[in-house]
């Protein structure tokens, strides 16, 4: 089996040649999970190798891989850390490829990245599935299928950085006449739909996704599943914590969260019950 069997994938990064090179995400296009994040929350100033590859070279990235190397097997090849510059030294395949988000990964428990191993080893629990690794490189045996990015595959609403939302300062009636918008809900729109489960995890900021029943949070749920209507809307509780669901009859069910580095909301009961409903 090739590295990238998604069909819809394929025909994004086949097809789509603008020069702005929209970021499109990472991890695995091939998995059933998505997960959306408000926006990148990195200083491009204090980051700029990581911004340089997870950013700025994303879409390059992915085209190089489903041109050139499409034909290996294993999304942990070596091979694919020693592409020619500007892409040198990185797989999006799992982004702690590189020594320098590595770094600054680790050593925080909150991490966002942490925090979405856990999600996974309980899904992965609740499935009686083996548990999966975060870093590529204490992965047993390097293997991928044991990563948490494996099972999943991870972009953002936005793509300016930011550290926090609050330093965002996101405006939804602009972002949905951007650029940004015409991208994941137009060109990039087949792949962004081609998943079992979608989990946006800034789904409690009514400043990104809107209110209820409002068409501004229509337009952004309908880039994940256009057949998505405020009807499908569900509240499901699981052991007292209540999330809000949109489900409709046929697509990707999307799934409001409370962002993965929410100290206060996002703890050890709240990831098992979220991995109760994936």
């Amino acid at each position: 089996m090739p590295l990238i069997n998604k069909n819809s994938f394929l025909n994004l990064i086949n097809d789509y040649t603008s020069e702005s090179s929209e970021y499109i995400g990472m991890g695995n296009p091939n998995s059933n999970l998505l997960l959306v994040g408000s926006e990148k929350a990195f200083d491009v100033n204090l980051q700029p190798l990581i911004a340089h590859h997870e950013l700025y070279h994303n879409n390059m990235h992915w085209k190089d891989l489903v041109c050139n190397h499409n034909t290996l097997y294993d999304p942990y090849d070596g091979e694919l850390l020693h592409r020619p510059h500007p892409l040198d030294g990185f797989n999006p395949f799992n982004p702690l490829f590189l020594d320098e988000t590595r770094q600054i990964v680790m050593p925080l428990g909150g991490h966002t990245y942490k925090k979405i191993k856990k999600l996974i080893n309980d899904f992965q629990h609740l499935n009686h599935l083996p548990a999966n690794d975060i870093n590529p490189i204490t992965t047993p045996g390097n293997n991928f299928e044991l990563n948490t990015f494996s099972k999943c595959f991870i972009t953002d609403l936005s793509c300016i950085p930011a550290n926090n939302q609050n330093k965002a300062n996101f405006q939804l009636d602009e972002f949905l006449q951007s650029e940004r918008y015409n991208f994941l809900s137009h060109h990039a729109s087949s792949f962004y739909q081609d998943f079992k489960t979608t989990i946006l995890y800034f789904g409690n900021n009514t400043n990104y996704i809107g209110i209820v029943n409002s068409p501004q949070r229509l337009s952004i749920l309908r880039i994940f599943n256009p057949s998505i209507t405020h009807a499908d809307r569900q509240i499901i509780n699981i052991n007292g914590i209540e999330f809000e669901c949109y489900i409709p009859k046929n697509g990707s069910k999307v799934i409001l969260s409370y962002h993965f580095t929410n100290f206060r909301f996002f703890t050890v009961n709240y990831s098992a019950a979220l991995a109760s409903i994936i």
